[in-house]
C-alpha cells in the first residue's frame, strides 16, 4: 500500500515558509496537494490532449532578457522555447479546483492580499526535445509558481528547472510530483529548463501562473487574467 504523504496545509505557510520567500526569491512546498487530487489531475492531463508551442524571440537578451552576468545569453543570441499546452484546459475540472480552491488562497497570503488578478493556471506537457532558454518573469507579475507532476522523473531525462543564483551558481529544482515551487517576482531571478533527453520515458507536466497588482494583457502561451 502506497505510503500517505503529509498534505501541506496553508495555516502552516506564514509561519514556515513566508520569510524564506521574500528573503530567497522563491520556495518549494512539497505534497501541495492531498493524495487524491494530485492522482485525479494527474490522469485528467495524460487523458488530455495538447498543442505544441514553437517560441523564438530575437532581440530579447538585449532588453527585457538582459543580464550583466556574463555567462547568461548574449545580446545578439535568440530566447528559445519548445512547449506543449493542454487544450481546453479551463474546462478541465480537476484543474480548476487546483486553481479556485489551493492556488487562490495561497497567492492571496503570500502577497498579504495585493494580488487581485491572477492567470488561469497554464498547463503544459514537456517531452523529448522540449527545453525554455533563459529568462524572468517579472513581467507577468509580482508572485508565480510551478507546480511539478508526473508519475516519477530522473536526474538526466533533463527538464530540470534551474535558477541561476550568481555567476558561477544554478541551484536546480527537481521535478518531484506534486512539488509546488513558488516564487516572489520581484527578485527577477534568471532560470531556465534544459533539453529533455530523447530517452526520457515519461512526460513531465508543470502548473504554471501568476497573479499581479493590475491586470495584466493576455497572450496565446499565458491566456487571460482573472480578478480573485
Amino acid at each position: 500500500m502506497e505510503k500517505q504523504q503529509n498534505t501541506f496545509e496553508l495555516q502552516s505557510f506564514q509561519d514556515e515558509h513566508l520569510e524564506k520567500l521574500n528573503s530567497y526569491g522563491y520556495v518549494v512546498i512539497d505534497n501541495f496537494l492531498p493524495d487524491e487530487l494530485h492522482r485525479n489531475l494527474l490522469d485528467e492531463f495524460e487523458n488530455n490532449s495538447s498543442t505544441i508551442h514553437y517560441q523564438i524571440r530575437d532581440g530579447h537578451y538585449g532588453h527585457v532578457f538582459n543580464s550583466s552576468n556574463t555567462q547568461l545569453p548574449d545580446e545578439n543570441e535568440a530566447y528559445m522555447a519548445r512547449f506543449s499546452i493542454l487544450d481546453n484546459r479551463e474546462k478541465l475540472p480537476h484543474l480548476n479546483t487546483v486553481f479556485k480552491e489551493h492556488l487562490i488562497p495561497l497567492l492571496k497570503l503570500a502577497t498579504n492580499n495585493l494580488a487581485q488578478y491572477a492567470l488561469f493556471p497554464g498547463a503544459v506537457r514537456l517531452r523529448s526535445g522540449d527545453v525554455y532558454r533563459t529568462h524572468q518573469d517579472a513581467y507577468a507579475g509580482i508572485i508565480g509558481y510551478s507546480f511539478f507532476i508526473n508519475r516519477g522523473w530522473k536526474w538526466d531525462y533533463g527538464g530540470i528547472l534551474t535558477y541561476v543564483r550568481d555567476e558561477d551558481i544554478g541551484e536546480p529544482i527537481f521535478p518531484k510530483s506534486n512539488r509546488l515551487l513558488l516564487r516572489n517576482e520581484n527578485f527577477k531571478h534568471f532560470h531556465f529548463l534544459n533539453s529533455i533527453e530523447q530517452f526520457a520515458l515519461k512526460d513531465q507536466y508543470i502548473v504554471l501562473g501568476w497573479a499581479d497588482v493590475k491586470k495584466g494583457e493576455s497572450s496565446l502561451a499565458r491566456g487571460e487574467y482573472y480578478d480573485f
